[in-house]
């Protein structure tokens, strides 16, 4: 491939040659950031930061210093091995150990119509509880939605464990049948 004759298209606006030159450097791209890791970041991000340097690369090369391929393939690997020394930095320590506040808590930051339309299911199950299950179902399935062990329901409401159990899988059974109508 005559990188100088793609160069020179390029310098001209020639978008398929710049495409041609992207096409050819992706494997390259690949191969410098592989086996190397990014702090806080994935194998995306160290692709992104090659294919930067590519775009540099085109618009400083001068012929006069060099084959364009070396000084690509150095200036891509030096933005890399960068991008991994700012990233392990101890002022971007914080960010690169943060954890994300919906896994770490548990709580499910959600869409406002989302919710809206979980309040509706919601309704409608207690709807569907209250009309549509036996009155031991109904109890042995609202102090476990309350998060009472099985335990704790048969000392409530002095049944045996076997009656506890089945009351809440057949609660559990009918409201299942009931979600997926």
């Amino acid at each position: 491939m005559d990188f100088e004759q793609l160069l020179v298209d390029i310098e001209k606006g020639d978008e398929d040659a710049k495409e041609q030159l992207y096409q050819y450097f992706k494997p390259i791209v690949r191969n410098i950031c592989y086996g190397l890791f990014l702090l806080g970041g994935d194998k995306e991000d160290l692709l992104q930061e090659g294919m930067i340097a590519l775009f540099d690369c085109i618009d400083n090369y001068d012929s006069s210093k060099g084959n364009f391929v070396n000084f690509a393939r150095t200036c891509i690997r030096h933005r890399v091995l960068t991008a991994i020394t700012q990233s392990n930095a101890d002022k971007n320590k914080p960010l690169s150990l943060a954890v994300n506040i919906e896994q770490q808590s548990g709580i499910s930051l959600v869409n406002p119509f989302d919710a809206i339309e979980d309040n509706d299911l919601a309704t409608n199950i207690k709807q569907f509880i209250a009309t549509k299950l036996s009155v031991l179902e109904q109890t042995v399935i609202n102090y476990y939605l309350e998060g009472y062990s099985i335990d704790e329901i048969c000392a409530f409401t002095d049944k045996t464990y076997k009656s506890v159990s089945t009351a809440l899988q057949r609660a559990r059974k009918k409201i299942s049948i009931y979600k997926e109508k």
